[in-house]
């Protein structure tokens, strides 16, 4: 039943500094362009204390938008990192390696980076070719950063994307070239028919991979840094704002929340399942990512679940296991709530039996 997902939750953060960005290109997960928004008045300090009150974190992931597009922005958190002992890594298109000269003095301006991970594909190479990319990875390597090239695609590679990476390849070690699928969120959703019978599709979902929270440049936080951040509207997953609201009160809330467990600890095989078992299942998953962005994204799909979280022994089953596996980190105010109004002893609710009892 333990799992390293939970206890080792919160040692990633991710935040967007900023969602503007010098492309505008037409796969964006979070619809950036230069007219997007830059982070609010405010984002670093509070970020800070949102950090703070995650004693595992070891890494925060700037991202965007583009983060070279605020430079000042990028540099403040940075320092926020680098006084807590926490590493931290941008990703970047690489759009300010003009030349060899022009890409190592743009990483002298950021001393506390730890690492580099240049987002590259056929859609950024309409505005950043692939020497861009060489500057970029050439002038991290020589500076000592971990670097990395991403490279997104579709999962039936095309000719296009087959000739960009052999050309990567010419400068990238192959160990340093990260793949990517190229997925139907923010701007690609226009290609989500295309997508869907190409990728394959996954016999077994399993847990939220997410390592920690993302913050966006609004303050908004959500658990994870993948398909949801492209939603603009609030959704289940939504968790408020540290811009709005004490850190320690969005923190609490997203460690008590049932979705947000149930995919922690039982699983989206459990969900799916579920859904199935009570026939409301309207469409098979690809995905873990694509299941949970389904039911962000959809609230009539959502509300199928509302029983099941509302109910009042599988939700205070459900934290018992957190706590009684994981500890007081997910003792919050809302189950406090709970064992208080129960006792021991409750007989096990059938769907979490069947899912808790050893195949």
């Amino acid at each position: 039943m333990a799992s390293d997902q939970l206890p080792d939750y919160g040692r990633h953060l991710a935040v967007s500094i900023t969602n503007a960005c010098p492309l505008q290109c037409g796969h964006c997960i979070s619809n950036s362009s230069p007219k997007s928004r830059q982070g609010f008045q405010g984002l670093a300090e509070n970020f800070a204390g949102f950090l703070d009150l995650w004693p595992k974190a070891r890494h925060v992931t700037l991202t965007g938008g583009e983060p070279f597009y605020d430079l000042a922005g990028m540099k403040l958190f940075l320092e926020l990192c680098v006084q807590r002992e926490v590493r931290a890594g941008a990703i970047t298109s690489g759009y300010w390696a003009k030349t060899p000269k022009a890409a190592a003095e743009m990483l002298n301006k950021v001393p506390g980076l730890h690492s580099l991970t240049i987002s590259s594909d056929v859609f950024h190479q309409q505005y950043v070719s692939v020497d861009f990319i060489a500057n970029a990875y050439r002038a991290g390597r020589e500076r000592g950063l971990l670097t990395h090239v991403r490279l997104t695609g579709h999962a039936e590679t095309k000719d296009d994307e087959r000739e960009l990476r052999a050309k990567i390849l010419d400068f990238c070690d192959r160990e340093d070239l990260e793949d990517a699928l190229l997925a139907p969120y923010g701007r690609a959703e226009e290609f989500r028919e295309e997508l869907a019978r190409s990728t394959p599709r996954e016999a077994k979902l399993g847990l939220c991979p997410s390592s920690g929270p993302h913050i966006f440049e609004s303050g908004r936080v959500t658990p994870c840094c993948n398909s949801i951040v492209s939603l603009e509207q609030e959704h289940a997953l939504d968790f408020g704002n540290i811009l709005g609201e004490p850190s320690s009160a969005v923190k609490a809330r997203l460690l008590s929340d049932e979705f947000f467990l149930t995919i922690k600890i039982l699983g989206f095989d459990f969900l799916r399942d579920y859904l199935d078992e009570i026939g409301e299942l309207d469409f098979a998953p690809v995905s873990a990512c694509e299941f949970c962005f389904q039911l962000c994204k959809e609230p009539r799909q959502f509300r199928k679940l509302e029983s099941l979280f509302k109910n009042p022994e599988f939700r205070f089953q459900l934290h018992a296991i957190a706590i009684g596996e994981y500890g007081n980190h997910f003792s919050g105010a809302p189950i406090k709530s709970l064992l208080a109004t129960h006792v021991t002893g409750t007989e096990m609710v059938p769907e979490l039996e069947q899912a808790t009892t050893p195949a």
